[in-house]
């Protein structure tokens, strides 16, 4: 069970890198740039949601744990509603 959520995250990594690298030679720092945008883009997927308030749906992100500036803002801005 837990193997296949493994199994997926390097998927999602390895398709866009199989797709852009079937056309061209990369320079190492071709792919590291491409790695970057891809970790990017994988941090930016939706976890759950930050509130019960339909209305408002900002999704809680693994990039928001790694900027936790903008999470403390959102726990913030909740608590407030509250």
């Amino acid at each position: 069970m837990v193997g296949g959520f493994y199994e997926r995250l390097v998927k999602c990594v390895k398709d866009p890198l199989r797709k852009i690298s079937e056309s061209a030679l990369l320079t190492f720092e071709e792919v590291l740039t491409i790695l970057t945008k891809i970790e990017a883009v994988r941090n930016m997927r939706p976890l759950t949601y930050t509130t019960n308030d339909l209305r408002e749906t900002e999704p809680l992100t693994p990039d928001q744990f790694l900027h936790l500036e903008r999470l403390n803002t959102a726990i913030h801005y909740t608590l407030l509603i509250l």
